[in-house]
């Protein structure tokens, strides 16, 4: 589903040319939103994608923690991250335009694999940034 979504994307940039972080998922930070980054973690390429990440954990600082909502809405900030390391992997600018990368470039390559890693990272140890205590993941 994740590379028909993929391909119809790309076809469609084909004819309409954006700005890379357009494409990411997830709500857009406002402009004076600085965030962290990748907290503890190298922000590499993807750093647009750590920003949405943290605008979406500050977004969950305000619901009640540990209810059902919340931890739906944090594996959706999650899942967000994912992805969003994964379009930022495919995709770069070229003559401005937004074109799809080498199956055998570096970002491609490593984006892939470090986008599950840091889905797994932030699974694992980031329950305390979303509600600002240290709480135990389910």
């Amino acid at each position: 589903m994740f590379f028909r979504a993929l391909r119809t994307m790309q076809k469609y940039l084909e004819k309409n040319p954006r700005k890379l972080e357009d494409l990411l998922v997830g709500p857009k930070p406002p402009d004076e939103f600085e965030g962290d980054g990748c907290s503890f973690s190298p922000d590499l390429w993807f750093r647009a994608a750590c920003r949405i990440h943290d605008w979406e954990y500050f977004l969950l600082r305000d619901m009640e923690p540990r209810t059902e909502l919340w931890k739906t809405k944090r594996k959706e900030a999650d899942l967000h991250l994912k992805k969003n390391i994964q379009i930022l992997s495919t995709y770069e600018i070229k003559d401005g335009k937004v074109v799809e990368v080498s199956h055998w470039s570096f970002h491609r390559r490593w984006g892939y694999k470090l986008c599950k890693l840091y889905y797994w990272g932030v699974r694992k140890f980031s329950g305390w940034a979303a509600n600002g205590q240290i709480v135990r993941n389910e």
